[in-house]
């Protein structure tokens, strides 16, 4: 990004930049007091000192302030010791801001994408957002107080500037024509820092990407003897981040150098032509010398600044890209909708369809079905049918692109989204368990239910002999995913969690299709308890999931092609008879 595009950004930039003027002019002001303690230490007699120092020596006189070693001294020590402490109270306040701007980017962009759409947080790589969050937000900070610090330290070069030309214009000058020089010979760095910095945030990104992608996909790759693969594409990113790393410290370091370089040629050009061509007293030469060396590392930082900025920039605009996007598809909850306290009568969808943003074929097409309350509905069919599509537009996650969902007579786009959605329990085929004590995953959803609910979800989930049998109860910990869990046990605490909340809807998306008979047995039996005290909307693959189900849909291309019981449509010999013979020939 160019310098100064983002400047103010950052909290306090004005504040900052106040305090860097006061403490520039009160050090410049003390540094060049040094320029009348000398002469008058030299010489005992003020009078000759010249311009602008005669001024000042006769506006003291005139108020009736002493003009000697000691108060020039102590005027030089509170001018200067005030600045040392102005600036320190300004670097804690850029550091503050920096982790403050980084801090409040994490929140914006956890915020968004949390409230953006299904459909595009569904498309989010995981390692990406994780590299957002972890890598760029403090890069973008970083940048932020970089350019601030540049600034900072270009208005300081100016403050020394100013008074070293009221000391000698004419070495002034020198040292113009020494920064021309300067910056013709690191214009061609700075131009390769800001691509390294583009190139940074690249490689950062694909290593996060691929680290996230393998660490969920560990135990196959063990599983299958593939370490060394996935050890070779990771080394193959961790390479791109060190070289790419090391050039931009190596450019850095060879910026700073070259500004050291530079320094030393300017201070010899200095001496030379101040004694030789201008013929400058020793008192002023030594002061001009005193703020050249306070410069010289100046521009040293401002110019390594610089370059920091253009590095870590691209992070920036990487944040304020991912925030525009995830601003830009904020789901409309409808907060001033209609609250939702249950329907009396059905959920109905009429003539509802959808297409998938890139899909050319709709997912759901003039699709009608009603789902009556506390009845357990069922949908079947082969993969890619739409069943799961289905259940995102029941519970609001998609909305379609024609027709309605109803409950009752009221349209899911009148009412309060969120009202509706804390009334639904899911579980789903990819269960969710969080690295947390199982008590923390069961009150996820409603942290404050009571212990009567709790065990009332452990009996109708068969998890009361589980938590039985755990060393630390419902305070043990699980484990990655759920590790400490097998997959069996894990639905059940996704059907207590889900239970807990004591839903108005429960939707269960092919919660039983990679269980073993017994756990799915123990799931058919949780069903058969809660039927006709909750409206129950299962997807299954195993149809003998289904066996108790009131109606069974079975749907082909987006389409319910077939509905009625089991044993209706194993009479029927359709669609439903198919699939049946298949799964159980």
């Amino acid at each position: 990004m160019k310098f100064l595009s983002t400047f103010g950004r950052l909290f306090g930039t004005w504040t900052n930049l106040a305090l860097i003027v006061v403490s520039g002019v009160a050090e410049g002001f003390g540094l060049a007091m040094f320029v009348p303690l000398l002469h008058l230490m030299s010489s005992k007699n003020l009078s000759d000192i010249g311009w602008p120092f005669s001024l000042v020596i006769s506006a003291s006189e005139q108020v009736g302030l002493a003009v000697g070693p000691m108060a020039l001294m102590t005027a030089i020590a509170a001018l200067v010791f005030g600045s040392l402490l102005l600036g320190y109270f300004q670097r804690r306040m850029l550091a503050r801001a920096q982790l403050s701007m980084a801090h409040d980017l994490r929140r914006r962009i956890v915020d968004g994408l949390l409230r953006a759409r299904w459909e595009y947080s569904s498309r989010q790589a995981h390692g990406e957002v994780v590299n957002h969050l972890v890598m760029e937000c403090g890069r973008a900070g970083n940048a932020l107080a970089y350019e601030l610090m540049a600034v900072a330290t270009a208005i300081l070069i100016v403050i020394y500037i100013a008074f070293s030309a009221l000391i000698s214009w004419q070495l002034m000058a020198v040292v113009i024509v020494f920064g021309i020089c300067v910056w013709t010979v690191l214009r061609p760095l700075t131009r390769r820092a800001r691509e390294l910095g583009n190139e940074t945030s690249e490689a950062n990104k694909t290593l996060a990407m691929y680290s996230v992608d393998y660490l969920r996909s560990l135990k196959l790759i063990k599983a299958t003897a593939t370490e060394g693969t996935v050890s070779s594409r990771l080394h193959e990113r961790n390479d791109a981040v060190f070289r790419i790393g090391f050039e931009s410290e190596t450019n850095l370091v060879a910026v700073y150098y070259l500004i050291q370089a530079i320094a030393a040629a300017l201070l010899l050009a200095t001496i030379g032509i101040s004694h030789l061509v201008l013929g400058a007293s020793p008192e002023r030469t030594v002061v001009f010398l005193i703020f050249m060396v306070r410069t010289a590392p100046r521009l040293a930082q401002f110019q390594q600044q610089y370059q920091s900025y253009a590095l870590t920039s691209p992070a920036w605009r990487l944040i304020q890209d991912t925030l525009a996007d995830t601003a830009q598809e904020a789901e409309a909850t409808n907060p001033d909708g209609i609250l939702f306290n249950g329907f009396v009568r059905s959920i109905a969808l009429d003539r509802i369809s959808y297409h998938y943003p890139e899909g050319e074929v709709a997912a759901i097409s003039e699709l009608s079905m009603t789902i009556p309350r506390n009845r357990m509905i069922a949908i079947v069919g082969r993969s890619g049918a739409g069943k799961s599509t289905l259940l995102d537009l029941i519970a609001g996650l998609r909305v379609p692109k024609t027709g309605r969902v109803l409950l009752d007579d009221n349209d899911l786009c009148a009412l309060n989204l969120v009202s509706f959605r804390q009334r639904i329990g899911l579980v789903s085929q990819d269960t969710v368990i969080f690295n947390d004590t199982l008590r923390n995953n069961l009150l996820f959803f409603r942290p404050d239910a009571p212990d009567t609910v709790v065990r009332n979800a452990l009996s109708i989930a068969c998890l009361e002999e589980l938590v039985d049998s755990l060393p630390d109860g419902l305070d043990t910990m699980l484990g990655e995913s759920g590790s400490r869990f097998s997959g069996g046990q894990r639905q059940r605490v996704a059907l207590a969690r889900a239970l807990i909340i004591e839903p108005e809807l429960l939707l269960l998306d092919e919660a039983t299709s990679a269980l073993d008979n017994e756990s799915e047995r123990a799931i058919q039996t949780a069903l058969n308890q809660i039927a006709h005290r909750m409206t129950i909307v299962v997807i299954a693959h195993r149809l003998s999931t289904v066996r108790k189900a009131d109606v069974i849909h079975v749907m082909e291309e987006g389409r319910i092609v077939e509905s009625g019981s089991y044993d209706e449509l194993l009479a029927r010999g359709g669609r439903f008879s198919v699939l049946h013979d298949s799964q159980f020939a």
